[in-house]
């Protein structure tokens, strides 16, 4: 999958220059060129498609003050949030509050205050964590995602939500547990979450960790496997009057918490339920 989405940006930067005629085309980005002729048709998985909401915007306006910490690659070294709130007092005198460093990934957002930090910073170019000397830049709302046509990825077939099908599954239910990485900062929203698992099974609580964004969704579902470890995330957006799609990549890691017990009620209970009622 890693492969499929480096091909897709690469191809993609390749459309676009052809798209505008620019004739200088690395020669590393020959083959994929030839082969995004034949990609037209390729389906990100598990793609789930949505549009700006109400809390779009003022997400990405408060996010704006945010800078992105951008880790090297290929590192041994484990960083946590603490470490860049001591790197940046070491190297730029300043206290960032704690509770708005989160790591992203392999990489970090925080917010700094006052402005003049945040200039500097930018000027510099860099925040030195142990041996490790991490990228600055401003956040920005395309950050991790890849951009494409939203004509090459057709809506899937419609699917009801999960909750009105789930009297017709002869399974009983078991309990999960479905933590989810990848969302983009400014999509953070229980609605993101919703829409990402409604058709795959009854939500019954949802909790957000600001320190990874990440979250942990308390759920029922027949079977673990209506839960796939990767999905995708695309946001339609309307660009110089195409229609484009943000796409991310999404982690789920769901856990079953069943018990016997939990199994044995349910029987019961389906046993006791009058014929007809659902």
């Amino acid at each position: 999958m890693y492969t499929n989405l480096i091909h897709g940006q690469l191809l993609f930067l390749c459309h676009t220059q052809q798209h505008t005629k620019l004739t200088s085309i690395p020669t590393t980005l020959l083959p994929y060129c030839h082969y995004r002729n034949r990609m037209d048709n390729f389906q990100y998985p598990n793609l789930t498609i949505i549009d700006e909401d109400m809390h779009t915007l003022p997400n990405i306006k408060a996010m704006q003050r945010f800078l992105i910490a951008k880790m090297p690659a290929n590192r041994d070294r484990f960083i946590t949030i603490h470490d860049i709130q001591k790197a940046a007092q070491e190297q730029y005198d300043t206290e960032l509050n704690i509770h708005e460093i989160s790591a992203v990934g392999s990489d970090f957002i925080f917010y700094a205050y006052p402005h003049s930090v945040t200039k500097n910073m930018l000027h510099t170019g860099f925040l030195q964590v142990f041996e490790l000397r991490a990228q600055l830049k401003p956040w920005y709302p395309e950050y991790g995602c890849i951009k494409i046509p939203a004509w090459t990825q057709p809506p899937p077939s419609y699917e009801p939500e999960y909750s009105n099908i789930v009297h017709t599954m002869p399974k009983p239910l078991r309990r999960l547990q479905i933590n989810i990485k990848g969302l983009p900062a400014h999509l953070c929203t229980d609605n993101t979450v919703i829409a990402l698992l409604k058709n795959r099974c009854i939500i019954n609580s949802i909790q957000f960790d600001i320190t990874d964004y990440t979250y942990s969704v308390c759920a029922h579902a027949h079977t673990i496997t209506m839960i796939p470890d990767m999905a995708h995330l695309g946001l339609r957006k309307t660009e110089h009057n195409r229609t484009m799609l943000h796409i991310w990549p999404i982690y789920m890691d769901p856990m079953d918490l069943t018990d016997e017990d939990d199994l044995i009620i349910q029987k019961e209970e389906e046993r006791q339920r009058p014929i007809g009622e659902v």
